[in-house]
């Protein structure tokens, strides 16, 4: 009987600049997905007035946060 003996195939040679293509290729996918997902991400308010459409927003559901979201916007415009 004879014995049978498997050698593990060998690991696949890349070369380096095709390494390097795909890492390019893996980046600008990144920032194409942030890039497309970033208009839907909420973001905080910039000026009096979005401050204050934010607590009329909560006003219903979360009347106290409202009500301090109100009191920011008018904090915020006595110090300019």
């Amino acid at each position: 009987m004879s014995a049978i003996t498997v050698t593990p195939a060998a690991a696949p040679v890349v070369p380096h600049r095709a390494l390097s293509l795909v890492a390019t290729l893996m980046a600008l996918a990144d920032r194409a997905g942030e890039a497309l997902r970033a208009p839907f991400l909420p973001r905080e308010p910039r000026t009096t007035e979005e401050l204050l459409a934010l607590a009329d927003a909560y006003a219903r559901t979360q009347p106290s946060y409202a009500a301090d979201l109100r009191a920011a916007a008018l904090a915020a415009d006595r110090r300019v």
